[in-house]
């Protein structure tokens, strides 16, 4: 008898279940039916541990759906499983190793960054990284654990393996030409320093980029910090004739120029 059949058993003989007995069983039936629908995925997949998957071949992935997983690892509801073919007294076990419960992966790098997309509570997040940041307690701050301890290599490996096959972003040209415009308007000798974002929106616009994406590329970086505080309301230190409170990035730094 299992657990969850024993304590049901126990409940029932003492009176009945409550509703949130009720809402942990149908839970639980729920993540059973996942882990099934899961198997049989893996099971209709080639056995072949020198085969790429793309990331959204068994899970509905909205960044980067269409780029390649290194070799025999593959994206499922229940995160992330690598082929694994054994031999055992002669015969050959073909197998599925769960490495995490969290379906993540690299879906493109720069030339100093890899942007991670990792989904938690049923959400898509993604961030840019350096790669030398990547590490597992990187991953451990996202909720990105490996299934047993005696795994957190071989989830380092798929990661590193991730960044080396991702494709290169070429936007990455056009949003750092946007941040030297917005430096180079801003010349400030002291920091941190305000930037109208009125105005980084008219360079956006110029150079053809998305506000989002650059601002995520500053925080990112470490330009501008993240959540409350990013974004000021004030009056525009360079326009006094104007009395209505301006949006202003709170620029952290200087621009730090990378030599490619």
């Amino acid at each position: 008898m299992s657990q969850a059949t024993a304590y049901v058993s126990g409940k029932l003989a003492a009176g009945g279940l409550s509703s949130e007995d009720l809402e942990a069983l149908s839970q639980e039936r729920a993540r059973l039916q996942e882990e099934e629908e899961v198997r049989k995925s893996l099971q209709k997949l080639p056995k072949s541990k020198n085969t790429h998957f793309p990331a959204g071949m068994l899970l509905n992935v909205p960044f980067g759906s269409e780029v390649l997983l290194p070799k025999g690892y593959v994206l499922t509801t229940d995160g992330v499983y690598r082929y694994s073919s054994d031999e055992e007294e002669g015969i050959n076990l073909d197998s599925w190793l769960h490495l995490c419960r969290t379906p993540f992966f690299v879906a493109s790098r720069s030339k100093t960054h890899v942007q991670l997309v990792y989904r938690t509570h049923k959400e898509w997040l993604r961030g840019w990284f350096r790669p030398s940041e990547v590490k597992p307690a990187t991953l451990f701050n996202m909720f990105i654990l490996p299934e047993k301890k005696s795994l957190q290599k071989e989830l380092m490996e798929y990661t590193h393996g991730c960044m080396i096959s991702a494709p290169f972003s070429p936007g990455d040209d056009s949003i750092e030409d946007v941040v030297k415009e917005i430096f180079r308007q801003l010349s400030a000798s002291t920091y941190p320093a305000l930037f109208r974002v009125s105005e980084v929106v008219r360079i956006c616009s110029d150079l053809g980029v998305k506000y989002e994406e650059v601002r995520k590329w500053l925080e990112a970086r470490g330009y501008i910090n993240h959540g409350p505080g990013t974004v000021k309301r004030a009056p525009d230190p360079h326009s006094p004739g104007i009395t209505k409170a301006q949006r202003f990035l709170v620029m952290q730094k200087p621009f730090e120029q990378i030599e490619h």
